[in-house]
């Protein structure tokens, strides 16, 4: 009797399908750490994490019935857009409603304000998850010096809450770009970048000022242009350039298709280091043993 009950399969429990379980575990879990970054308490214990993907089944089976409702509820679609919003309506400070990839395209499309330029711009840099590049436009009436006088003193900090005043004035926020796929993301990029040529202008990136692993377009442009900037400004830029090159000399970090958890702190430090030294008006002194070590490409 006893092997017959042992022979026998388990039942299977049509309330909690284990592939919808999977699934939703698996979203659940990017969406909690991705929303813990934004928080910025990165590297959460694996214990936090579990308590809070319990509360979010619990919350789940309370909201729509049994794990087996969740994808009726979905309409076919990706389950990913309902489990984010779940995750954000229990842990983030405020709840919101994510909005669909056409109600942002036609926010962005039907934008009428005078400074729609700034605002494709600051569109753009969210959708490259960056809110902290800007853009300087040039066109046949700009005096060079001038864009760039406007910009190169401004903090990363400043930046960043102009791209998001910017993004606001048509009905959108950081959390509507940040939270899409890489796919819709990149449609979006596409139509914000096709409208973006309509205007006749020259728009460069500096990217580098938030990210020194990015290209230095801007540096790059200064240098093609040198007639029409300042020496001051050229002499500048030709420093941030070196500096730039060689700390990423220094550091001396491999291209790898999987990075280790230490290459990735190194990295952090390196933008940390290059964040304060660029991005910010205070300077960053004296780096302690971590920074040294995390920096420094010979190590024990």
């Amino acid at each position: 009797m006893n092997e017959k009950k042992l022979q026998q399969p388990k039942e299977i429990d049509k309330q909690r399908p284990s592939y919808e379980m999977k699934i939703i575990l698996w979203d659940g879990e990017n969406a909690i750490r991705n929303l813990l970054e934004k928080q910025q308490k990165y590297n959460p214990e694996a214990v936090v994490v579990d308590r809070m993907l319990k509360r979010l089944i619990k919350y789940l089976e309370e909201s729509y019935g049994s794990i087996a409702n969740v994808r009726l509820f979905s309409k076919g679609m990706s389950l990913q857009p309902l489990i984010t919003e779940a995750v954000q309506h229990l842990f983030g400070k405020k709840w919101w409603k994510l909005e669909s990839l056409r109600e942002i395209s036609n926010k962005i499309i039907k934008c009428s304000h005078i400074d729609k330029l700034e605002i494709l711009i600051s569109v753009r840099a969210f959708l490259f998850d960056n809110s902290e590049i800007c853009g300087l436009i040039f066109d046949d009436c700009s005096n060079y010096d001038e864009v760039l006088e406007q910009t190169k003193n401004k903090s990363n900090k400043t930046i960043k809450f102009q791209n998001e005043k910017n993004i606001k004035k048509i009905g959108l926020k950081h959390q509507d770009l940040f939270f899409l796929p890489k796919n819709k993301k990149n449609t979006l990029i596409s139509l914000v970048d096709s409208l973006i040529d309509e205007f006749n202008c020259t728009i460069i990136y500096d990217k580098i000022r938030a990210d020194p692993f990015m290209s230095d377009d801007l540096c790059k442009f200064i240098l093609e242009n040198k007639t029409c900037f300042s020496q001051i400004n050229i002499d500048l830029f030709n420093k941030r350039m070196k500096e730039l090159n060689n700390i990423i000399s220094y550091a001396n970090i491999e291209k790898q298709i999987y990075e280790n958890c230490f290459t990735i702190s190194r990295k952090n430090k390196i933008r940390n280091y290059w964040i304060n030294t660029w991005g910010l008006s205070e300077t960053y002194l004296n780096p302690g043993i971590v920074e040294n070590l995390l920096l420094w490409n010979k190590h024990s």
